[in-house]
Formats: structure tokens, C-alpha cells, sequence
């Protein structure tokens, strides 16, 4: 939705600056928010994670199509900014910008911390999290507003970088456990630290050009997946 957005303020020449905020980020901020509202509709009578996840995919194909469409119908010089966009990058970052996406960093991040006791319970399952008095519905709608809007605003700025919040969580949890009190800080910890180093190696590895970070994390991505596979396989093969 982020990148949906962005792209039209591209194609529209929304290039400058808004209240001190840049059109494109503005853009990908309404793009953000308006498929956060459209997939909470869409899932709307459900509390299970089965069903906001079934909206979220159907919506990812939708805007992706819509995506395409709207870099068939730019002109050159606008299909190659949408696409630059869209491989993710740190580069056009600075304090400024961090200074944007604070408060909505801060907020998500403190209401998940907020909600840790809740999301252990949910995720050892709904009876039994209704059954510890949680209200799963408060819990994962609000849960859901302010961590799309987070990464909304994070998204806004670097574009798309895919697989970090993937990738490292599935990692501290090995470390930590499934415990969200700790869980939560060392994602945190972690993501920033393992982007830090892919940036890092972007930056060196065709130098003097910058190759987008986003480029480097969909590069591990994928063996990522192969590995966590053949790891299930294993694991399956000798219980």
C-alpha cells in the first residue's frame, strides 16, 4: 500500500515537499493507512490471525497489480524513480527523517511492550488466551492500527525492505524463547544492528556506487527460507 502510494505521487509530480514532509513520503503514508482501514474491513467479523492474514495477502496481490499498472502507464523517467523506490534504501535517510518516524516508532514499540503478557497467551492460542481473560479482539486490532501505521511510516521513508522482520525474529526467538517481555527488545535490538551491517556492506560491496540495502536483505531472504525448510524437514524426519 506504501509503495502503491508512493508511486502515484510519483506519476502525479508530488515530488516536493508538504508541511516539511516530502509528497512521495506523504504518499506512501496515505497508501499505508488506507490499506491498513481496507484489510481490517475486509477481515472485519473475524478475530483470528488465519483471517487478517488472508486479507493482507489478497490485498498485497490486489495493490501489487495495481502497482504494476501504475508503472506501465508512467513515462521512463518516472517508472525508473518508482522502481529505484521500490529496492529500498537508507541512503536518502537522515536525522530529519528519523525524527519523523520516532513517535510512531516509540508508540508501536512501547504499546507491544504494553501488550507482551496478551501476545504470549494469543500465540499459545485464542481458547486459550480467552480463557486467561484476554480480550483477543482488543488486542490484535489495536495491535494491528499501530503496527501498520509504524511500519508505514518506516516504509514511507526507505522504501520497502523486506525480510528483516522476517528473518531476525525467528532468530532472537531460537536465542530468547518465545517470551515477548525479551523477545521484543532483542528484535529490536537485533534488526537495527543486522540492517546496520547489510547497509554497511551495500555501501563497500560495488563502491563507489551505493547498492540498495533492500537488495542484500531479499538476497538472504530467500536461503532463509530454504534453511528454515530443510530444518523442518530434519526435524520431521527424526521425530
Amino acid at each position: 500500500g506504501a509503495s502503491f502510494g508512493a508511486a502515484l505521487a510519483i506519476i502525479a509530480g508530488f515530488t516536493g515537499s508538504f508541511a516539511g514532509v516530502y509528497g512521495i513520503t506523504l504518499g506512501g503514508m496515505l497508501g499505508s493507512l488506507f490499506v491498513t482501514v481496507l484489510i481490517y474491513l475486509v477481515a472485519a467479523g473475524t478475530v483470528s490471525s488465519a483471517g487478517m492474514l488472508l486479507a493482507g495477502v489478497a490485498m498485497s496481490f490486489f495493490f501489487s497489480s495495481l502497482l504494476l499498472f501504475s508503472q506501465y502507464l508512467s513515462n521512463f523517467t518516472q517508472s525508473f524513480q518508482i522502481v529505484r523506490w521500490l529496492m529500498g534504501g537508507l541512503e536518502t535517510s537522515d536525522y530529519a527523517a528519523v525524527g519523523s518516524v520516532l513517535p510512531f516508532a516509540v508508540i508501536g514499540l512501547g504499546l507491544a511492550m504494553y501488550f507482551s503478557a496478551e501476545l504470549d497467551a494469543i500465540s499459545a492460542g485464542d481458547e486459550l488466551a480467552y480463557s486467561r481473560g484476554v480480550d483477543v479482539r482488543k488486542t490484535r486490532n489495536t495491535l494491528f492500527f499501530v503496527t501498520s501505521l509504524m511500519i508505514g511510516a518506516v516504509v514511507s521513508f526507505t522504501g520497502p525492505i523486506g525480510f528483516v522482520g522476517i528473518m531476525v525474529p525467528h532468530f532472537c526467538r531460537m536465542w530468547t524463547g518465545a517470551v515477548h517481555r525479551t523477545l521484543l527488545p532483542c528484535t529490536i535490538v537485533t534488526s537495527g544492528s543486522f540492517l546496520v551491517i547489510c547497509d554497511s556492506v551495500s555501501r563497500v560491496i560495488v563502491a563507489p556506487s551505493d547498492l540498495p540495502v533492500g537488495i542484500i536483505t531479499s538476497l538472504l531472504g530467500g536461503p532463509f527460507f530454504i534453511w528454515i525448510l530443510l530444518r523442518k524437514k530434519d526435524s520431521l524426519f527424526w521425530t
